[in-house]
Order: C-alpha cells, then sequence, then structure tokens
C-alpha cells in the first residue's frame, strides 16, 4: 500500500521525473467506477463524479445544502437533479443515473427506468427501507441493465437486471462506495475506514487494515488496469486528497492535503483506464498524470535520437536508428513502483514492452507486456541517474533491468540494445509535447 501527501503539481513533467528516479525531483468506456462519498464528514458531502462515454464527466454536486448536476470537459448536459445523491455513469447509453440518499433513481440521457419510473425507489424492487437506511453510493452494471447500491448500514441492494453477492454487514464502519468489476460478477465495498471487502469474483489487492490514513476518511475507490486490459489493482482516495494504491496500480499524483478548502469525496478511472480523476466537495475536479510519452536519445548521436523498434512484431529485436519521429521511437514509461524509479518500457506503435530475451539476454526484444503475477522483471527497469560522466550534457541516465541489476542497457550505432556492465550514463530521456514533438526541456531538467 502506498499513501503519497505531496502537493499538486505539473501533471506532465512531475510525473516524468518520478519515472526518472531523479535525487532531485522533476516535475473505451469500458470500466464501471463506483460513487462515492464522505458521509461522516460535518457537514456529511456525496458529492460523486461519474466518466461520461466522450471522455467528459458528470458530477453530482452535494455541498453545504444545495443539489445539482454538472457536466464537465464536454460531458452532454441534461436536466438536473436537484436531489443529494450518487451519480453513475450507465455504460452502453450516453446517460447517468442519481441514486438518492432515500433510495430514489433518477435516470438521465438514455439511461434506462428502473424500479418502477423516473425516478423509481429501491423500494419497489429491493425491499430497502428509507426510514432506516441512507444510501451511501451506488454502481452500475458493466452491460447498463442494472445497478448495486450500498447504504450506511453495510446492506447492498439491487435494482435491473443483477444480483447480490453479499452484504458487509460484519463491519461496524460506514461504507462509502461500492464498485462493480468488470465482468459483472462481483462488487467492492470500501468502508470509510480504508477496509475494502471484496465481494463476487472481485479479487483484493489489500486496504489500509481498517485504519484510516493519516486519520482521515477514506471517500472511494477505483479500478485500475494494467497493459493487457486487466484490471491490476485499484486506488483508494482519502478526504484530504491523498491516494492510496493496491496491486499494481502506479501512484500518478494526488492533492496530498492541499484540499483548497473542500475536501475530496469520490475518484473515477480516466478513459485511459491507467489513471484517475478525483472530485472536491464543492465540485471541483482534478486530474492525476497520464503516463508520459517520451524518446530516448541514444549516446554518440547528436541530434534528438530516438529507441526504436525494427518491426511491430513481437520478439523482434529493439534497435538504436536515425531519428525519424514516427510512433515506433515513442515510448511511454510505466512505473512499477511507488518511489517511480523501476518502469517498464512500452512502445506507442506496437504496445509491447522492452524484454530482455529469454530473461536471460544478452539483447533486449519487443514482447507482450507481463504483470506481476507473470514474471516480469525482465521487463522492469530500474533508471539511475547520473550528473557527471555523461555522454552528453548532464543529467543522463542508464536502465538496469531488475533480473540483471548490475548490469546497463547499452549499443552502438545502428545496433540491437543489448546488457553489458558499462555504466555512465548513456541514455537521455527527452518528453514529448501532445502533438509528439520533442520539448525544449529535456526531463531531466525540469523542477519540481
Amino acid at each position: 500500500m502506498n499513501r503519497v501527501t505531496t502537493n499538486h503539481f505539473c501533471f506532465t513533467m512531475r510525473i516524468i521525473g518520478r519515472v526518472l528516479g531523479l535525487l532531485v525531483l522533476v516535475p473505451a468506456f469500458t470500466s464501471t467506477p463506483a460513487s462515492a462519498s464522505a458521509p461522516n464528514k460535518r457537514p456529511p458531502s456525496y458529492t460523486s463524479i461519474a466518466l461520461a462515454p466522450n471522455g467528459g464527466y458528470w458530477v453530482q454536486v452535494d455541498e453545504n445544502g444545495s443539489f445539482y448536476t454538472l457536466a464537465v470537459n464536454g460531458a452532454p448536459q441534461y436536466e438536473n437533479v436537484a436531489h443529494r445523491g450518487s451519480i453513475i455513469a450507465v455504460p452502453g447509453t450516453s446517460g447517468y443515473w442519481v441514486v438518492t440518499v432515500d433510495g430514489h433513481i433518477y435516470a438521465r440521457g438514455g439511461a434506462p427506468n428502473l424500479c418502477g419510473g423516473n425516478p423509481g425507489w429501491l423500494q419497489n424492487c429491493s425491499g430497502y427501507r428509507a426510514y432506516r437506511e441512507t444510501i451511501t453510493g451506488a454502481a452500475a452494471s458493466p452491460n447498463g441493465d442494472g445497478l448495486w447500491a450500498v447504504d450506511n448500514a453495510r446492506h447492498v441492494w439491487t435494482a435491473g437486471n443483477v444480483v447480490s453477492y453479499g452484504d458487509v454487514t460484519n463491519d461496524n464502519r460506514t461504507p462509502a462506495g461500492i464498485v462493480a468489476t468488470a465482468s459483472g460478477g462481483g462488487y467492492y465495498v470500501v468502508m470509510n475506514d480504508g477496509g475494502v471487502f471484496a465481494r463476487g469474483d472481485a479479487q483484493f489487492y489489500g486496504s489500509t487494515g481498517g485504519n484510516r490514513p493519516g486519520g482521515h476518511d477514506v471517500t472511494g475507490l477505483t479500478l485500475s488496469f494494467g497493459l493487457t486490459g486487466k484490471q491490476n489493482g485499484y486506488w483508494l482516495v482519502a478526504d484530504d486528497g491523498g491516494i492510496l494504491t493496491y496491486g499494481d496500480a502506479p501512484f500518478l499524483g494526488s492533492t496530498g492535503g492541499n484540499d483548497g478548502g473542500s475536501f475530496v469525496t469520490s475518484i473515477t478511472t480516466q478513459p485511459d483506464q491507467h489513471s484517475y480523476a478525483w472530485v472536491h466537495a464543492n465540485g471541483r475536479v482534478e486530474f492525476s498524470s497520464t503516463l508520459p510519452r517520451v524518446i530516448i536519445d541514444g549516446e554518440a548521436q547528436i541530434d534528438v535520437g530516438a529507441w526504436a523498434v525494427k518491426s511491430d512484431e513481437s520478439n523482434e529485436g529493439i534497435y538504436r536508428l536515425t531519428e525519424d519521429g514516427t510512433p515506433s521511437q515513442q515510448w511511454e514509461l510505466w512505473p512499477t513502483t511507488h518511489d517511480g524509479k523501476t518502469v517498464q518500457i512500452v512502445n506507442v506503435s506496437s504496445g509491447l514492452c522492452a524484454d530482455v530475451e529469454n530473461g536471460t539476454g544478452p539483447f533486449l526484444i519487443q514482447y507482450p507486456c507481463k504483470g506481476s503475477n507473470d514474471g516480469w522483471n525482465n521487463q522492469r527497469f530500474t533508471i539511475t541517474t547520473y550528473n557527471s560522466g555523461c555522454w552528453s550534457e548532464p543529467p543522463c541516465v542508464d536502465f538496469s533491468p531488475v533480473s540483471h541489476p548490475y548490469e546497463h542497457i547499452i549499443t552502438g550505432n545502428n545496433s540491437q540494445l543489448w546488457l553489458s556492465g558499462i555504466s555512465g550514463g548513456h541514455w537521455k530521456i527527452i518528453s514529448l509535447d501532445e502533438s509528439g514533438q520533442p520539448q525544449n526541456q529535456a526531463a531531466t531538467s525540469a523542477t519540481q
């Protein structure tokens, strides 16, 4: 488990600094993320965020007695829902449900009506008792035909064509949210103390063990997906904006206590499924970094060089070739440790990972990316930074595979990359802008 409480950052440069591991740091709509809430705050807030299919977001705001729906970053705007509740996007539609704290279900934008109309009522379809419980979170099924809702008494209720996989009544904390698995065969319930319950086919990756992180309530959970498209963990968010990572979910930033006067109430997975966004009680949305796109300049090359693939086929060698600006010479650095010092290096064109051939080398090839359960250490590279002895103006870096920690990646002109005990800063990592052009400022020279 990892918790970070650093200040908010310039997203593009800060994460590059993390994956470089510097001594001085530098700055498909398939998932069904949960709504979440902060029911134990005073005053309580149920502000939640949902991902729209075009990449925008919907926010159901609950602040100081005001309740309204926001459309953010291009999400379609529908009739306002002026009630306290949890907003959840409905897969397969361009709409959402708002499940109110008393169990009513408002459908917007093509979302199907549930439990007897619009609004429907959970009491009509699953026996929910509004006079006894308060809904604290809800999650849509992956095919959009129903939802699960959790209440403050730790019961899980169903609406539409879904089944229950169990309550969490064996706990004594307040549920902060619920999220469905990608298959719809299970769900997670996260409690305000950071406890996580996995039901059905949900895989448990860890939790705070019932200890409120830093004395703060946990207010949401959302799923992380790996390079193969499979779930590889999840993120938890606390009310101060701290992010906790479990499984192989990468840390990509947080507010870390700098809440701007409004606590954090919910988190969702971004469209790339590898990063996340969170929302404050006042409706303000913030975004984590995404994976940085870089080129890797090779020694003896005086222009902006690149670390390039020979072809898009698995098992082909990786070469140092003349720079041509194509995606085959662009890479994403995927952090595999919390401090960002060890990464997987993923080719933008092929989607394959740099890999030590047959696990023993000495050559490097591109190969389908692996996860921690697949024996991935021959695809993980620790980055060491040098401020002297570089082939070019410092700083520069070396890459050492975790499976061969005392060897470094080197190459000659137009030669395949291979491993050697020679060290001394053979590479420079240069970040790319949104158009894929090298930025004037190298990643290793940015400031925090």
